[in-house]
């Protein structure tokens, strides 16, 4: 099996255990009722598609407006490298080119220690403050620092639907300043994600020392591999220094707002 399989089936794997998964072959379609957000609602290929594909696309593009949520399809493009010509001839526009990358033990290393910083992983016994600040960090490293905190109410409903994610954090001045997720483990190989940093302390080597942290956690529980999508060539640079090397392209295409 390739890297790339290996990752594709992980894909599938881990949205099946934290997502609704709705079979539409060639595609299976993941949503997450707790979120409308587009990175929570998608369809991933089945296989590497290939010809015409209206009448899957206009299921695809009926059945999320139905659900309303926008219609979004994320793939490899290694892995279905057709897909990307069929949805831009259908009318979906590219949302996402990504570095997929890949860090095993023998590409690891190991980030040095930060004087007053410290990396953590929230276990479920964490109280659920510490979960309300977890992803306010998130939702504020990926939008602006003055997004609202996320309520006891959502973080509750977070810790139900996610039971199965691993979450790290990145504690400096006495709060969490970063944050990331490995996502559930398939065949010895998990996917991290959602790395966020607060803006007052971007650029300071905290992406660096989570994603570091989280890594070792996944090769201490076993795995030999741990996947990433670098969103650009600087985001990539950082996950470099880790250990991470790039093995292909991660997509998403869209269907245009204006389209609905």
């Amino acid at each position: 099996m390739t890297t790339i399989q290996r990752i594709q089936i992980q894909l599938r794997a881990s949205a099946q255990q934290n997502y609704t998964a709705v079979a539409a072959p060639p595609f299976t379609y993941f949503f997450n009722p707790d979120d409308p957000s587009p990175w929570s609602n998608y369809a991933i290929p089945d296989f590497p598609v290939a010809g015409d594909l209206t009448t899957a696309l206009t299921a695809l593009v009926t059945t999320f407006r139905a659900r309303e949520r926008l219609p979004r399809c994320e793939f490899i493009e290694e892995f279905a490298p057709d897909l990307a010509s069929a949805l831009a001839a259908y009318g979906f526009v590219e949302e996402m080119r990504a570095l997929l990358m890949l860090c095993t033990p023998e590409t690891y290393q190991p980030a040095a220690s930060m004087p007053d910083v410290t990396a953590t992983e929230l276990t479920v016994a964490a109280p659920l403050a510490a979960f309300q600040e977890f992803l306010t960090v998130q939702r504020r490293g990926f939008s602006n620092e003055d997004a609202t905190a996320v309520t006891a109410a959502e973080a509750a409903g977070f810790q139900r639907r996610f039971q199965t994610t691993r979450l790290f954090a990145v504690r400096a001045d006495d709060h969490f300043v970063s944050a990331g997720c490995l996502l559930p483990v398939h065949n010895g190989i998990t996917e991290i994600t959602g790395i966020a940093t607060l803006p007052a302390f971007r650029r300071q080597g905290m992406a660096t020392l989570l994603t570091s942290y989280a890594v070792q956690a996944a090769f201490d529980q076993g795995l030999d591999g741990v996947f990433l999508t670098a969103g650009s060539a600087a985001a990539g640079r950082v996950y470099g220094r880790v250990g991470f090397r790039t093995v292909g392209s991660g997509m998403a295409y869209v269907w245009p707002e204006q389209q609905r």
